[in-house]
């Protein structure tokens, strides 16, 4: 066995499985791996070889040469082959083989067959073409006998190319002749259907809304010539009076500014957790160099309290850090005092030592346990924090309220930008 191991397996066996015997683990890794390798070329072997049985057992090529063709609807082949010859050889070759046409029998019997299929599925969700009054099913395709089908109208703006019935406005009952486009290959037949379109079965609602809109469209129309508009008192046998709809805009900023409300209350909240944890990750910076200065001043014989002293101190010259307010805080009660407080406490070093003492001694277990002091280092250094949820909440309500309340002149400016540069395209 040691002849053929490879000294890094031995090596990171013995680290994975620290106390067991090293033989032992050489022999249990490579007679598994042996075993699995052997399983895997046998796999191997048995599919390929039910592989080749299968394929010979589907031959398409039959015994007098002969291939068969794919049907009507089908796809043309493309089999790889070997042609034998003497003088050259094998010879590696694709055949191409195209799918099935009709003869002329067999074409008119499909068109007749699409043509009846289509008198089936054309009516869609409506009792029959003898009464229309929604969308028909024009295919464009039938798969079963592998014809194209195209369409026309002889009224388009009722039912067009797409089955698209359009009644809304439609009065009394019109006969629409529908024309479908058989085709195969370079062979063709026309078929006509006639479909009876019908208006649509309103609600009294419905029809009252339409007959609103019409009377207006008409009185529109009769006094153009006049200064003023005179709405209509009546609607058929139905009296009606207008009233301007009420701009609900300021409704909908007074709810913006509640919902901003609600969230800048949440949003307080999680600034104040990410300040929180700014700030512990400014003392995890800080707690490194603390260390090593207090190593460095008790290693050149200075007791514990004095060495506190002189770092506190040449920290208050320059930018205190968050560690060194700590300090100054916590001697001073806490937080209940003030800066100048902390530093008189701490010049006079009464009770200073002790405990200092046993905050360095926190600081030093903390970094002693913490293994991943400098992964957490390195994401402060990478997190790049941008705007807090305070101000990317007032800086949208700022910005839906200015859309809503200046969105006619948005709309009107748009348009005439656009129609500026229609103008402009049609110069050109």
């Amino acid at each position: 066995m040691k002849s053929y191991v490879n000294p890094l397996v031995r090596e990171k066996l013995k680290g994975l499985y620290p106390g067991k015997e090293e033989k032992r683990l050489v022999e249990e890794y490579y007679k598994r791996k042996i075993k699995l390798s052997l399983l895997t070329a046998g796999a191997g072997l048995l599919l390929g070889t039910v592989s080749f049985i299968g394929g010979r057992g589907n031959k398409i090529f039959s015994e007098h040469g002969e291939i068969l063709r794919e049907a009507y609807d089908g796809n043309k082949l493309e089999i790889p082959a070997v042609a034998h010859s003497k003088q050259f050889g094998d010879v590696d070759i694709d055949i191409v083989v195209d799918q099935r046409t009709y003869n002329g029998e067999e074409r008119e019997e499909a068109f007749d067959k699409t043509q009846k299929w289509l008198k089936q599925v054309m009516p869609g969700t409506n009792e029959s073409l003898s009464c229309v009054r929604e969308d028909l099913v024009l295919p464009d395709y039938y798969e079963e006998c592998g014809i194209d089908i195209c369409y026309g109208s002889s009224h388009y703006d009722l039912i067009n190319e797409n089955g698209r019935v359009r009644n809304e406005n439609l009065k009394e009952e019109t006969i629409v002749i529908i024309k479908a486009e058989l085709i195969y290959g370079d062979y063709s037949r026309s078929c006509t259907f006639e479909a009876k379109v019908y208006p649509p079965i309103l609600t009294e609602e419905e029809k009252f809304q339409r007959d609103l809109t019409q009377v207006l469209s008409d009185e529109n129309q009769r006094q153009r010539q006049e200064e003023t508009f005179r709405l209509p008192d009546r609607i058929g046998n139905e009296k009606v009076s207008f009233s301007e709809k009420g701009d609900k805009t300021f409704l909908y900023i007074v709810f913006m500014g509640f919902l901003a409300a609600a969230l800048l209350y949440r949003g307080m909240d999680s600034d104040l957790d990410k300040l929180w944890a700014k700030r512990k990750k400014e003392l995890l910076f800080s707690y490194p160099e603390f260390i090593g200065k207090l190593a460095l001043l008790t290693g050149a014989g200075m007791n514990a309290t004095g060495a506190i002293k002189r770092i506190y101190h040449n920290g208050k010259n320059g930018k205190m850090n968050p560690l060194y307010q700590e300090l100054g805080y916590e001697k001073a009660g806490g937080g209940g005092g003030n800066k100048a407080a902390a530093a008189h406490d701490i010049n006079a070093g009464g009770g200073f030592g002790n405990h200092y003492g046993s905050r360095v001694f926190y600081i030093s277990d903390f970094l002693r346990k913490e293994a991943a002091v400098m992964k957490g280092l390195q994401r402060f250094i990478r997190d790049e924090r941008g705007i807090g949820t305070v101000e990317m909440i007032l800086i949208l309500v700022v910005l839906i309220a200015l859309v809503l309340i200046f969105k006619d002149q948005m709309t009107n400016l748009v348009n005439s930008i656009f129609e500026k540069i229609t103008k402009q395209s049609g110069k050109v």
